[in-house]
């Protein structure tokens, strides 16, 4: 049991050491109509594919997406 402290002790300090190396702050998000836009244009051209598409491109493409979440 010791030894596997010690091991995480270490690998703590290691984590915190690369943590150490990122710099500070986080990266700045856009705005919010934004997301808003570039969500409004996915959903537009799944609306277009979904459409034009045979049932089996529909399902293989549903089957994808659900597959990614």
């Amino acid at each position: 049991m010791y030894d596997e402290a010690k091991a995480v002790m270490e690998e703590r300090a290691t984590v915190e050491k690369d943590l150490g190396k990122l710099p500070p702050g986080l990266p700045a998000l856009p705005a919010a109509a934004e997301l808003r836009r570039d969500a409004d244009r996915a959903f537009d051209e799944l609306d277009k594919v979904l459409a034009g598409g045979t049932i089996e491109q529909r399902r293989e493409l549903i089957g994808l997406y659900v597959q990614q979440r």
